[in-house]
């Protein structure tokens, strides 16, 4: 996928909440991945740790939608 530049404004929007959904991750290193068990169901979610020069660590679930139903996935490209 590549940018796009010529956005609607309800794409600009979603492109600003991503931004700052993501932002605290900007910089920070990824340190470990793990698979978190959902107990209710099996399912296991794809789970990332990132930790940032100050020692503050994130963790980050991979999930299908915003609402949390069901893991998800991650696409992994590189980038020229």
């Amino acid at each position: 996928m590549s940018p796009v530049t010529d956005l609607s404004a309800r794409q600009e929007e979603n492109a600003r909440f991503l931004a700052e959904h993501f932002g605290p991750l900007v910089g920070a290193r990824l340190v470990s991945t793990n698979a978190a068990l959902d107990a209710d169901n099996g399912e296991m979610w794809p789970t990332l740790i990132f930790e940032t020069d100050a020692g503050r660590k994130f963790q980050m679930e991979l999930s299908r939608d915003p609402e949390g139903n069901g893991p998800g996935w991650a696409f992994i490209e590189a980038v020229a």
